[in-house]
């Protein structure tokens, strides 16, 4: 028995309208979630924790985002290119045609609208391409290889009288949606790696002012080294931090060691004892600081101490073996910078952490 099936009614706008809806609410609460979630990153982060943190802000920022551009394009922007068609169709006028009905696997889609699927429409004098919107195809299928009566506005199926055919399956299902979700990811996939690449740029920056504070506010040892655990050491640094220190530092290097304003500004070093007579101005003498250095020998020029011994190259007895990675052959000394505000002088904090660093093993 032959019946008419309207693929377009009024109350499919009012479907969609909600869609859109939905969909727009949906990246709100998706963009305000992976927001919410960086900035607890942010708000969680001490220098103890503060890689690990950075890197879960980069991948929340990095997921989060990359779901807001695949609701905003396969969804909200879908749902709008779905209901301008559907209001065209129901405003466009029609025209019928009767003939054998043919399913090819060709698919389209117009740029920045809708996908759509080409039929073959056999009339017995001639074969017409036709073509229907991929989300009413379920519809169409059971008529497939049948005599049928089409209804067509601006040359899409916008109803269809035939004889159903009973039992037919629907084709598609969950291979067919797999497939278009793996080609929606790869039609799209410039925007995420472009999204993955900036959300990253600007995560590394935000993590460095977060985590970055005033020369006051710190103490920062740099380092000149074979190799050094840089993280490492400053979390079991950051277990002594001294009252009043919101970070402690912790620089490896192997450039020049006063060539930048950062290195300047240190407090501690680390450095061969074949590079310090050069530096010796710029290095504080620690005679009469209230140190606990142990029985470690000196760094001793014109009656002055300046260093304390880290590495013996001659012993092999090692400080902080499990973090720094010394030359053969070189002398290691621990060194204060004469400008530092957390000397003697000042608060003592270098000091306090000179003292932890000298306790490791």
């Amino acid at each position: 028995m032959e019946h008419l099936n309207d693929l377009y009614r009024p109350e499919d706008l009012s479907r969609l309208e909600k869609k859109i809806k939905r969909e727009r609410a949906w990246i709100w609460i998706l963009a305000g979630a992976t927001l919410t979630l960086c900035v607890l990153f942010c708000c969680l982060t001490d220098s103890r924790n503060a890689g690990r943190m950075e890197l879960a802000a980069e991948i929340c920022s990095c997921l989060g985002g990359w779901l807001v551009i695949y609701r905003r394009i396969f969804g909200l922007q879908e749902a709008k290119h779905q209901r301008d068609h559907v209001q065209h169709l129901l405003e466009a006028p029609r025209t019928s045609l009767r003939g054998r009905l043919t399913f090819t696997k060709e698919r389209m889609r117009i740029k920045n609208s809708i996908r759509f699927r080409v039929l073959l429409l056999d009339d017995g004098e001639q074969l017409r391409r036709l073509k229907v919107n991929e989300t009413r195809v379920r519809l169409l299928q059971p008529f497939d290889g049948k005599e049928v009566t089409l209804e067509l506005a601006d040359g899409y199926v916008a109803g269809i009288e035939g004889e159903e055919a009973s039992g037919a399956p629907a084709k598609g299902g969950r291979g067919r949606s797999l497939a278009d979700f793996l080609k929606n990811i790869w039609t799209q996939l410039h925007r995420f790696v472009v999204w993955a690449i900036l959300s990253t740029i600007l995560w590394a920056w935000i993590f460095t002012l977060v985590t970055d504070t005033g020369p006051a506010n710190k103490v920062t040892l740099y380092v000149q080294t074979e190799g050094c655990r840089d993280q490492a050491l400053a979390e079991v640094l950051d277990e002594a931090r001294p009252e009043g220190i919101r970070m402690i530092q912790v620089h490896p290097f192997s450039y020049a060691l006063f060539d930048t304003q950062e290195a300047l500004n240190a407090d501690l070093y680390v450095i061969p004892a074949s590079q310090a007579e050069g530096f010796l101005d710029s290095f504080a003498p620690i005679d009469g600081e209230e140190l606990d250095r142990g029985d470690r020998e000196l760094f001793t020029r014109d009656g002055k101490s300046y260093g304390i011994k880290l590495h013996d190259a001659d012993t092999g007895e090692t400080t902080a073996g499990d973090y720094l990675v010394y030359a053969p052959g070189e002398d290691y000394y621990l060194f204060f910078n004469a400008k530092s505000l957390h000397l003697g002088s000042g608060d003592g904090a270098a000091l306090r952490v000179a003292e932890a660093l000298l306790r490791l093993k």
